[in-house]
């Protein structure tokens, strides 16, 4: 949720607030400082800014995104659920840099990782049937489809839906 320069300020805050506390005896406002600064040390190798660059997906905003995803150094230490956003994210801005090969192993590493909601892993397999039909390969875009199919996703999709099997009827 902080970017690293911010979340390096918060801990080196909250290791200056621990000192203090610590000379002046405090030891449960010490104890509080330091469960802070860990927590937020974690949180940068667990979390990194995938967040962040989710938001700016959402709003379109891809170089945003990607910007935020490359202050994440160590992306193979994200948590689990993480890694499908942070591969998710990569996929859309592959398509918008038209690197279908890439988009699709980005988005098929994000179904491995995990996502949270059906409604993105259809939006998932969706990107993937349309890259397959990119590259005229109709009968794995017609199993992306099927897969679709038994996935519960928010109404709006459905018109991206009837773009694609039309798309795939004109093939």
């Amino acid at each position: 949720m902080f970017t690293p320069k911010i979340r390096f300020v918060l801990i080196a805050l909250a290791t200056v607030a621990l000192v203090i506390s610590l000379t002046s005896q405090n030891i449960p406002s010490a104890i509080l400082y330091g469960v802070v600064s860990v927590a937020l040390f974690a949180g940068y190798y667990r979390n990194g800014t995938v967040w962040l660059a989710y938001q700016q997906l959402r709003r379109q905003n891809y170089d945003k995104a990607i910007a935020y995803l490359n202050q994440t150094k160590y992306p193979g230490r994200l948590a689990k659920s993480q890694k499908g956003y942070y591969h998710f994210i990569k996929g859309f801005a592959a398509i918008e840099e038209e690197q279908f090969e890439q988009a699709k192993d980005e988005f098929q590493q994000a179904l491995e990782a995990g996502l949270r909601t059906q409604n993105e892993e259809a939006i998932t397999y969706l990107q993937l049937t349309d890259i397959s039909l990119i590259f005229d390969d109709k009968a794995q875009a017609q199993q992306y489809l099927d897969k679709i199919q038994t996935l519960k996703y928010k109404p709006s999709l459905e018109e991206a839906l009837v773009q694609v099997k039309e798309k795939m009827e004109t093939i």
